[in-house]
């Protein structure tokens, strides 16, 4: 009886401390977001990696807005805080970046779609791209998580100058961004 008294209370015991490790404090790293942001940062530096010999500092680029594949005309607070983050990075690694609203980022979507396939995203003389670039993309809900697809785009020629795709883990915070719909013309900086 005390052995089986003792292994309930060693038991009881290590639940306890195993559910402790699992909970969230005050002053603890919530690992959703550390996911959440870095991310985003690998995102960044992934585009900016595969861009690198057509963007300068002095290029100027578009922080535009994810859409949902499903549901291309709504706008989530999800779609936003995706390309902020992506921007802020562009920003800590010396780029000139600015957000651009959700009605911008269509129009701009559609102004590169009409360039000619055939533009080239280099000047003349094989220097970096001479116009604006938007950062855009979609992204699909999972049960488990978010398929993220966001793309670099040269406005003036329409081409893709970096991609890059990856799942962001499905938890109860980025499901709650994914439903909340903000205003389609309001702009979200950095």
């Amino acid at each position: 009886m005390i052995h089986t008294r003792h292994a309930a209370l060693m038991v009881l015991a290590a639940a306890t401390l195993g559910l402790c490790a699992c909970a969230d404090f005050p002053g603890t790293t919530n690992n959703s977001a550390v996911t959440f942001t870095q991310s985003g940062y690998s995102a960044a530096d992934a585009l900016i990696q595969q861009a690198r010999g057509s963007l300068t500092p002095d290029t100027i680029i578009k922080a535009g807005v994810l859409t949902d594949i499903n549901n291309p005309a709504a706008v989530s607070t999800l779609g936003r805080v995706l390309t902020a983050q992506v921007g802020a990075r562009f920003v800590q690694m010396g780029y000139n970046v600015g957000s651009a609203s959700f009605d911008e980022t269509m129009a701009l979507r559609q102004q590169s779609s009409q360039s000619s396939p055939y533009g080239s995203n280099r000047s003349a003389n094989g220097g970096p791209t001479s116009g604006p670039v938007l950062i855009a993309g979609q992204y699909a809900m999972a049960h488990k998580s978010v398929l993220v697809g966001l793309r670099l785009i040269d406005i003036p020629t329409g081409r893709v100058l970096s991609a890059y795709d990856y799942d962001l883990p499905m938890t109860s915070d980025v499901r709650e961004l994914a439903k909340t719909k903000i205003p389609p013309n309001a702009v979200i900086g950095f």
